[in-house]
């Protein structure tokens, strides 16, 4: 059943391109390959160490982009994550 969260993955999938410039996912074959490959949490996103983004942002996509459903933000807890409700010190950028 489609809910909400397919919105939040939505979210997910245009922060990582903004900050990246990169799909997070399919880049190795057209969409129909992508598609019909095995979905399971061997996709979840791991973000690269040495990034510069805050640990916040690297959460905040990393849980928009969960495969599992039950794991994945819902509308609320996006909007209340502490990307978008944290003060945050520069020094903290990883």
């Amino acid at each position: 059943m489609i809910s909400n969260k397919v919105d939040i993955w939505s979210l997910g999938v245009i922060f990582y391109e903004i900050l990246f410039g990169k799909q997070p996912f399919g880049l190795s074959g057209t969409q129909d390959l992508f598609l019909n490959q095995k979905i399971d949490n061997k996709w979840d996103i791991e973000i690269e160490s040495g990034v510069c983004i805050s640990t916040f942002a690297k959460d905040f996509i990393q849980k928009c982009l969960k495969v599992d459903v039950d794991k994945r933000l819902d509308p609320f807890s996006a909007i209340n994550h502490p990307y978008f409700n944290s003060e945050f010190d520069l020094n903290e950028l990883a």
